[in-house]
């Protein structure tokens, strides 16, 4: 058991910091990648003037044959801010693992999420990126190596710098029963940056129990190439509860994330 949890934290702490599912995780394409592109763009039109600042932690785990181990904690805190003189969110993603602390900072423009500015250190590795339209400009560096220049377009989709403003987004999107949509995930990688299509749809409704309580949820399932990850999203506010995926070559092997501490009210 040692051996797969000195694996699982060093994937997952790549994983939690830079997108979601990110560099070198078992995850990255159970969150990155559709099975079908015909669903229509999720962020057209969001009122991001509507998000709650607040700061929500979370705790990872991963569990394998009934015994868990919990990996890191997490805490997203959405606060005002300004850029360049206009109101902004700041989405600040801090995790902690194992003594290390990794943070993921964000800027979005406070009416409609668009990404303008964002800083990462995870653990060695630093990321600089500046936003304009559905384009991405910056730089990742890491010691002993020289700084890799970034630049991607998204293309037509809207595009999802990170994890944090992925679960921003849930939290405005008008989910129902039904309701299909797509976005562009910005993923780091050793060779640079990559945009690769996500497609999310609501496939369940449930009550689901954290230990920040127990909460009506829509069921969003995020595919990859026919491999689901699930989130657990409050119906009432849109505030991710928990997530589920399993490894596609070990079955057995269960990464979750639940909501330990939120604002009251939720």
């Amino acid at each position: 058991m040692a051996r797969l949890t000195d694996g699982a934290m060093h994937r997952f702490t790549a994983l939690a910091v830079a997108v979601t599912a990110v560099v070198a995780s078992p995850l990255q394409a159970q969150v990155m990648v559709p099975d079908s592109a015909d669903a229509p763009a999720a962020l057209a039109g969001l009122r991001a003037s509507a998000l709650r600042p607040g700061s929500w932690t979370y705790a990872s785990t991963v569990t394998r044959a009934g015994a868990s181990v919990e990996l890191a904690r997490r805490t997203l805190t959405i606060a005002p801010a300004e850029h360049e003189g206009a109101a902004a969110w700041l989405l600040l993603d801090r995790t902690s693992a194992r003594g290390q602390v990794m943070t993921d900072s964000l800027l979005v423009a406070r009416d409609d999420l668009r990404p303008l500015r964002r800083s990462a250190e995870m653990g060695p590795v630093r990321i600089t990126l500046g936003f304009r339209g559905d384009s991405a400009v910056g730089a990742m560096s890491a010691p002993g190596g020289d700084a890799l220049r970034l630049a991607v377009a998204a293309g037509a989709t809207p595009l999802v710098a990170n994890g944090a403003m992925l679960e921003a987004a849930l939290r405005l999107l008008p989910l129902a029963a039904g309701w299909r949509g797509s976005v562009s995930q910005l993923a780091p990688t050793p060779a640079g940056l990559e945009v690769v299509p996500v497609t999310l749809a609501v496939t369940a409704e449930e009550s689901v129990t954290v230990p920040a309580g127990t909460f009506a949820a829509w069921v969003v399932t995020a595919t990859s190439g026919g491999v689901a990850q699930r989130l657990w999203v409050a119906r009432a506010g849109g505030v991710l509860l928990r997530q589920q995926a399993s490894p596609p070559h070990a079955p057995d092997v269960v990464f979750e994330m639940v909501l330990v501490e939120a604002p009251p009210p939720l």
